[in-house]
C-alpha cells in the first residue's frame, strides 16, 4: 500500500499570508496575519489511519510555486550481494570515532550496534508527557506501531545516505526503493558516499528527481538566505520530502588546532501529521539510528533577534555529542514526470 500525499496534487508550500501558491492544482496556505523578522529493512510503509489535522500557521517566510508530480517509474529488481566489511585504516577509523562521539549517547558504534538500548514504548511515552513544549522524541518502534508515519530505515553511520534515499523513495511509493539495490549501486567499500552519486542513481535508476533548495526555482527563494537560516526556514515547510545533509562540528581535543568536522544525512518529512491529545504534531525528522523528531508550531515560532530560531536546538538535540550542527544543503525529493 503507498502512503497517501496530502500535497500529491503539488510541490512544497510554505507557509504565506492568504495567497494560493501559483501553478495548477495549487493548494491554499492560510497563515498568521502578518510575517515576522527572521534570522538569514527495516523498510517498511505505513498507511495513514486517521486525517491529517489542520497544521497550525507560524510566521511566514515567502511563497512557493506548486509543483505537479506524477507517477510512477517501473519497479525494478537488483540481485543481493554480500556486504563489504568497513575497511580498518587508521583515516577511515578516525572519521567514524567523531561520527559515534557527535551521535552520543543516543549513536550507535561504526559497526551499527547501538550505544545504549532503544527506548520502550512505555519509556518513550513517559519522556513524551514529561515535555511541556517543543518537538517530541518517539522511539522508533512506537513510530513504526503507529502506522502514520511513513518508511522507518535502520542503518549506521556510513549508510545515512542510503538509508535518507531507500526511506524517501518508499514514501513515494517506488518500489524498486530498497535497501538491497540502493546499497549494492551507491555504498563504497570504505569511506563516505558522495551526494552526486546517491542523485545520479536517485534519478537515473529510481525515477526520483533530487533538486537543491539553494536553487531559485525550486521554491521561488532560497532557505539559505532567508532570515533566520536554513533549519528554521526548512521547518517552515508543511508539504515535501526532503534530503538533508548536515556538517557536524566536533569539540576540540587537546592539542587540536582545528575542530574536525563530519558530514550526516537525514529525513525531513514535511507531510507528517498527528494529534495525541492536545498537542498537533505536523512534520517529522527522520534519521537511520535513534529517535524521531515530531515538531509542533513552537519549532517554527520565532521572534527575531537576539534569541536564536528554535529549529537550530531541535537539529542540535539530534546529535548531543557535536559542538555544532550546520544544514550545508536540503534537496526536494519527488517523482519524476513519466
Amino acid at each position: 500500500m503507498r502512503r497517501s500525499n496530502p500535497a500529491s496534487s503539488s510541490g512544497p508550500n510554505a507557509f504565506h499570508v492568504g495567497r494560493a501558491a501559483p501553478g495548477a492544482g495549487a493548494a491554499v496556505v492560510e497563515a498568521a496575519p502578518e510575517p515576522i523578522a527572521h534570522e538569514a529493512d527495516e523498510e517498511e510503509e505505513a498507511n495513514v489511519e486517521e486525517e491529517a489535522p489542520e497544521p497550525p500557521t507560524p510566521k511566514s517566510s515567502p511563497p512557493p510555486p506548486s509543483r505537479a508530480t506524477t507517477p510512477d517509474p517501473s519497479p525494478s529488481s537488483a540481485a543481493k550481494r554480500p556486504r563489504e566489511a568497513d575497511d580498518d585504516d587508521d583515516d577511515d577509523a578516525d572519521a567514524e570515532d567523531d561520527h559515534e562521539r557527535a551521535l552520543q549517547p543516543s549513536g550507535m558504534l561504526k559497526d551499527g550496534r547501538h550505544l545504549r538500548k532503544r527506548r520502550t514504548p512505555e519509556e518513550a511515552a513517559q519522556v513524551q508527557e514529561e515535555e511541556e513544549e517543543g518537538y517530541a522524541d518517539e522511539a522508533r518502534g512506537t513510530f513504526r506501531q503507529h502506522k502514520d508515519g511513513g518508511t522507518l530505515t535502520d542503518g549506521n553511520a556510513r549508510s545515512c545516505g542510503q538509508d535518507a534515499i531507500v526511506t524517501i523513495g518508499k514514501d513515494l511509493g517506488i518500489r524498486a526503493a530498497t535497501k538491497v539495490a540502493v546499497y549494492e549501486a551507491t555504498l563504497p567499500a570504505k569511506g563516505d558516499t558522495k551526494v552526486g552519486v546517491l542523485k545520479a542513481y536517485a534519478e537515473g535508476t529510481l525515477g526520483m528527481t533530487m533538486r537543491a533548495l539553494k536553487d531559485h526555482t525550486v521554491l521561488g527563494y532560497s532557505i539559505f538566505e532567508q532570515p533566520g537560516g536554513p533549519a528554521h526556514n526548512l521547518l517552515l515547510l508543511i508539504a515535501g520530502l526532503y534530503f538533508v545533509e548536515l556538517l557536524l562540528t566536533m569539540p576540540k581535543k587537546a592539542g587540536e588546532t582545528k575542530a574536525k568536522t563530519d558530514k550526516h544525512a537525514m529525513v525531513y518529512d514535511a507531510h507528517f501529521r498527528r494529534t495525541e491529545g492536545e498537542r498537533a504534531f505536523y512534520g517529522v525528522l527522520k534519521d537511520n539510528h535513534g529517535d524521531l523528531k515530531k515538531l509542533e508550531e513552537r519549532d517554527r515560532a520565532w521572534a527575531g533577534k537576539p534569541e536564536p530560531p528554535p529549529a537550530r536546538a531541535v537539529f542540535a538535540s539530534i546529535f548531543p555529542g557535536a559542538a555544532r550542527v550546520d544544514l550545508i544543503n536540503v534537496w526536494l525529493c519527488e517523482r519524476a514526470a513519466s
